[in-house]
């Protein structure tokens, strides 16, 4: 199963020392690679099975703290910090490396 998990995930199960926060602008974070053809064509009939893990599983399986619905804003390397946007509650977050 560990190589059905999204990068983040897979370097949290091999590194569990770090921290690890994984970004999503849209509403879902899709686990598959390049799905839309396949979605296109009707091979897929559900988008629902692009995902091989719950989200909510996610954080309880592999300690990766997930945010859907925020967007990066800016990394900035020399101050150590996340700009990120919470779309759904249309405000600025600083999260500190």
């Amino acid at each position: 199963m560990l190589r059905d998990l999204p990068a983040a995930a897979r370097r949290k199960d091999i590194i569990q020392m770090l921290e690890v926060l994984l970004f999503e602008a849209g509403e879902f974070i899709s686990l598959e690679h390049c799905e839309i053809p396949y979605v296109l064509s009707g091979e897929i009939d559900d988008y629902e099975r692009l995902f091989s893990i719950h989200l909510h599983l996610l954080q309880e399986e592999t300690g990766v703290l997930k945010f859907c619905k925020h967007f990066v804003q800016e990394v900035d390397t020399k101050k150590r910090q996340i700009i990120v946007k919470d779309l759904t509650e249309n405000k600025i977050l600083e999260h500190n490396l």
